[in-house]
C-alpha cells in the first residue's frame, strides 16, 4: 500500500462513557497534521459510539477513521486499525491518555536515515488519584543505559514503528500483555532504531476499571505468552529487552493468577528461551538486570 500520510496513529476505544475529553482534545488540535487516525470502537453497549459519532460530526476531522464493531480484545481493535491504515509509519495510542502528536511529528519529518525502522520516544505519567508526575527521558544516542530504560517501560504509545517493519505481525486476541506480545515480536526484527529526549507522550493512570488490574483479564496471561514469536533477533540489545519484558509478564502471572495459569505461563516462558535459543547466560543476565533497576526502582536518564 502506498502511504498517503506520514503517521498512522491506531487508538482501541472501549467502554469510554463520558471520558473522551483527552482524546477530543489531542484530535482537535492535530486537525491540520499530516497524519491519519483510526479510532477502533469496541462496542460495549454503552453510549462511547453515539458520543464519539456526535464529536466527529462537529468537528470535521476529515484525517479520522472511525471503526465499529465487536472485536473482543484491544489486540483484535488494533489488528483491524492495521489493516484499514495507510501512513508510512504507524504508532498506537490509548483512548484516556494524552499524546505529543506534533513533537512525534516533528520528529519523524527530521528522521534523514531511510535506513531507521523504529523511533523510541521519553514519556512521562500523571497519577490521576494523586496529581503525581513521574518522567523518563530517554537519551539521544543507543547506549546501555537507554536500553535498560526501555527494557524497563517499552509502552507501545511511546513507540512508533515503520509500516514495513510491521509486515505480517499483529497483536495476539487477549486482553492482557497483546503489546507486549507484539512489541517482542517487531523488536525480533528490528536492525535500525532511534531513541530521543523529546516527550511523545503522557500516560494517565489511576482510572477505575482499568483492564490491568482485572483478575479475569490478567488470567488471559499465559494465553498471551503462548502467542510469543519465536523468531531469531537481529540486535543482540533488543534480545535483552524482550526476555525483560516477558519476564515480566510472567511475574504478574505468578502474582495474580490461578495456579493452572501460573504453571501455564511458566511453560511458555521456558518454551520461549529454548525456541528462541536464549543461552542460560543471556537469561540470567537479563533477569538480574531487571530484578537490579527494579529492586533500587531505577530512573533512568534526565
Amino acid at each position: 500500500m502506498e502511504s498517503s500520510h506520514l503517521l498512522s496513529v491506531i487508538v482501541p476505544v472501549r467502554s469510554m462513557e463520558g471520558r473522551l475529553n483527552y482524546l477530543q482534545e489531542w484530535l482537535k488540535k492535530s486537525k491540520n497534521f499530516d497524519l491519519q487516525v483510526i479510532l477502533v470502537h469496541d462496542d460495549s453497549g454503552d453510549s462511547t459510539g453515539t458520543e464519539l459519532r456526535r464529536f466527529l460530526g462537529e468537528t470535521e476531522l476529515d484525517q479520522v477513521v472511525l471503526l465499529e464493531g465487536l472485536f473482543g480484545s484491544p489486540g483484535s481493535a488494533r489488528n483491524a486499525g492495521i489493516e484499514a491504515s495507510s501512513g508510512k509509519w504507524i504508532t498506537f495510542w490509548d483512548s484516556d491518555d494524552a499524546p505529543k502528536a506534533d513533537t512525534v511529528l516533528g520528529y519523524l519529518s527530521d528522521i534523514v536515515d531511510e535506513k531507521s525502522q523504529m523511533a523510541v520516544g521519553s514519556f512521562q505519567t500523571i497519577d490521576l488519584s494523586n496529581g503525581e508526575v513521574k518522567s523518563q527521558i530517554l537519551s539521544d544516542s543507543i547506549k546501555a543505559e537507554t536500553i535498560l530504560a526501555i527494557g524497563m517501560n517499552p509502552g507501545l504509545w511511546r513507540i512508533v514503528i515503520k509500516r514495513t517493519l510491521i509486515g505480517d505481525s499483529r497483536f495476539p486476541a487477549t486482553r492482557m500483555a497483546e503489546d507486549q506480545i507484539f512489541l517482542a515480536d517487531i523488536f525480533a526484527k528490528v536492525e535500525y532504531f532511534e531513541t530521543t529526549e523529546k516527550i511523545f507522550y503522557t500516560y494517565h493512570k489511576g482510572f477505575l476499571n482499568q483492564l490491568t488490574s482485572r483478575k479475569d483479564a490478567i488470567n488471559e496471561l499465559p494465553r498471551s505468552l503462548e502467542s510469543l514469536s519465536t523468531a531469531d533477533y537481529k540486535l543482540k540489545e533488543l534480545s535483552v529487552v524482550r526476555v525483560m519484558m516477558v519476564y515480566r509478564q510472567l511475574l504478574t502471572s505468578i502474582k495474580f493468577c490461578s495456579w493452572r495459569n501460573k504453571v501455564a505461563s511458566v511453560r511458555a516462558f521456558l518454551t520461549f528461551l529454548i525456541k528462541t535459543r536464549f543461552t542460560l547466560s543471556e537469561t540470567i543476565s537479563a533477569i538480574s538486570l531487571y530484578v537490579k533497576a527494579n529492586s533500587r526502582k531505577l530512573r533512568l536518564g534526565r
